[in-house]
């Protein structure tokens, strides 16, 4: 652990003789500070949160996340390249030390400078604007827990649907009954998310804690609406328990495609072990509503405060900038650095592209399988790879849930960056670090 140390001294003191750490902390201020006063919010508590956090500390740990593949990818080609590392080499101290201690280093300095960037940020919040800003009730500060409807299991009528149409010729023959079954799987879907004039949609929620008589939830949810131009629409909600469905109920007018928000006293769900909330579509107009089966509603439960979760989505993105710096060291024992530096960033790139691809491959046969096997192959592998929204998160008042955290801490640095550890640490052993000037 000496010498790991000792490496890491080196890396952070040459980081500050080359002035990188002075110019991050320039940028990070023009960002932290400058974001916040040219982009303006929406008028909203919310809308002003994430330009402060979202967009500003966003930014500050991209800016870090470049900074930190750039800087690694350099650590070690460069020196091998300028033949600098002959002078570690040189000395007892193994490679796996090496790739430790620049990893170490650079994790010291990002560290500092991300901690620099939040603190900045939570000094810089403009409390006063965000009270005057927040709706009658709603406290910027609360922070709560979505937790999803109870999914409904809609297989068994897809199939009987699918022998249906298929008794009828109304399927074509060349459609399997795979990709078949899918497509109307979605259909069924569709057709309970809607509610038409005069119907009613029902949601079971399964609470993960018993709720208690003095705290207040909130219904989250959105709608679309099949009238184009609709200023807004007119609803009754009700919520109770399976015994008892209309323990609590309200008729709102909201608008369309909006996310809105509805405070329920817990007092009528007291040590509920199941939510029913039923919404009936009572709008003049006649529209029909329609609730996206994968955001329309979700239960909220209050879970902390505003600091609390601030401190999760800064572990997140220092556990985050972990995975990115032994991605860049290891792409620079590897090649050489524009190569390394190319390589890291794509992988970066593409690990987000793949977090943000939705469903499952289309069903495919023969040829056509075995050559998109790789491509579903590469996107399966970088999905895990992908940056969960933890600033958004905190800019709505959203939990940083434990999964996030988890799933960074364990799949991206422990077995992602272990890996690359490894992979790093194994090249360096390999690999020749005094080749002579030709």
């Amino acid at each position: 652990m000496t010498r790991i140390f000792a490496i890491a001294g080196i890396a952070i003191r040459g980081a500050i003789r080359s002035r990188m750490v002075l110019s991050l902390l320039v940028l990070l201020a023009i960002t932290v500070v400058g974001l916040p006063l040219t982009v303006k919010g929406d008028g909203t508590a919310e809308g002003q949160l994430r330009v402060t956090i979202t967009y500003s500390l966003g930014a500050a740990f991209a800016l870090l996340a470049l900074t930190s593949l750039w800087a690694g990818a350099l650590s070690i080609a460069q020196e091998i390249e300028e033949k600098q590392i002959q002078l570690l080499a040189a000395k007892p101290v193994k490679r796996t030390e090496i790739w430790a201690g620049k990893w170490v280093g650079l994790m010291t300095i990002n560290t500092a400078l991300l901690l620099a960037a939040a603190l900045a940020t939570a000094l810089l919040l403009p409390r006063k604007q965000l009270d005057a800003q927040s709706e009658p009730g709603h406290d910027w500060r609360a922070v709560y827990r979505p937790i999803m409807p109870t999914l409904e299991d809609y297989s068994k009528e897809a199939r009987a649907l699918l022998n249906q149409r298929r008794a009828d010729g109304e399927i074509p023959k060349n459609v399997d009954d795979e990709t078949a079954l899918r497509v109307l799987q979605q259909e069924v879907l569709l057709r309970e998310a809607t509610v038409a004039p005069g119907q009613q949609r029902k949601w079971t929620i399964v609470p993960p804690r018993t709720i208690r008589a003095d705290e207040t939830l909130r219904i989250r949810f959105r709608y679309s609406s099949s009238a184009f131009g609709i200023d807004a629409a007119v609803g009754r909600w009700q919520v109770g328990t399976p015994s008892q469905p209309t323990a609590w109920q309200s008729v709102s007018t909201n608008i369309p495609e909006l996310y809105q928000t509805l405070e329920i006293p817990a007092a009528v769900l007291a040590d509920a072990h199941e939510v029913v909330i039923t919404f009936t579509n009572e709008d003049p107009n006649g529209v029909t509503l329609v609730f996206n089966p994968s955001d329309g509603l979700r239960l909220q439960l209050p879970a902390g405060s505003f600091a609390q979760n601030y401190a999760r989505a800064f572990l997140v993105l220092l556990l985050r900038l972990g995975f990115l710096t032994a991605l860049g060291v290891t792409a620079g024992a590897l090649f050489s650095s524009p190569v390394a530096l190319f390589i890291a960033v794509s992988l970066m790139a593409m690990s987000q592209f793949a977090g943000m691809s939705a469903g499952t491959a289309p069903a495919q046969r023969g040829i056509q399988r075995v050559i998109n096997a790789p491509a579903y192959a590469l996107r399966a592998a970088l999905k895990p790879l992908a940056s969960p929204p933890v600033l958004d998160a905190v800019a709505t008042g959203m939990l940083v849930e434990d999964e996030w955290i988890l799933r960074v801490a364990g799949v991206q640095l422990l077995l992602y960056g272990g890996a690359l550890a490894l992979l790093g640490a194994s090249v360096l052993n390999r690999r020749e670090l005094a080749l002579p000037a030709i």
